[in-house]
Parts: structure tokens; C-alpha cells; sequence
């Protein structure tokens, strides 16, 4: 075979591959799934916000039984951070 048949070969798989993926994408019924996948980048964000929040307030809260001033120094930094 010539080198031009399997470049017209490799063509035409590549296009069908795209054309697969596009109806994947677009037809397969996966709608809940890709609203959900929307949603992550928003999830993410707030998870870690959430996190740091709870890693404060359980520092301020071993703090609190140790020493009062580590407690409030703690406390201004979960203020300040608006968590």
C-alpha cells in the first residue's frame, strides 16, 4: 500500500473518532452527569473554604483550653479571613 492510502486511512478514523465523541457529548443521555461535573469548580471552592473554616475553629478551640490569648488571636484570624 502507498503512503497516501494510509494517510486517508488515518483521516478517516480520526474524523470518526471526533464525530464518536461528538455524539457522546451532545446525544448520549449523560445530561445529569455533565450538570453535575458544571457544578465542581464551585463545590471545590466552597469545600475548601468550609475546611479551613473547621481547621480554625478547632485550633481556636484546642487554644481556648490551653492559653485565653491564643484562643483570641486565633478568633481575629477566623474573623479576618471571614470564615
Amino acid at each position: 500500500m502507498e503512503q497516501i492510502t494510509f494517510l486517508s486511512i488515518g483521516t478517516v478514523l480520526a474524523f470518526l473518532a471526533f464525530m464518536g465523541v461528538g455524539y457522546w457529548v451532545y446525544f448520549a443521555h449523560k445530561k445529569s452527569d455533565f450538570d453535575e461535573a458544571a457544578q465542581l469548580p464551585f463545590a471545590d471552592d466552597m469545600e475548601i473554604e468550609n475546611t479551613q473554616a473547621k481547621e480554625l475553629l478547632e485550633q481556636a478551640v484546642e487554644a481556648d483550653s490551653k492559653t485565653d490569648t491564643e484562643s483570641v488571636d486565633l478568633t481575629d484570624k477566623v474573623k479576618e479571613n471571614n470564615l
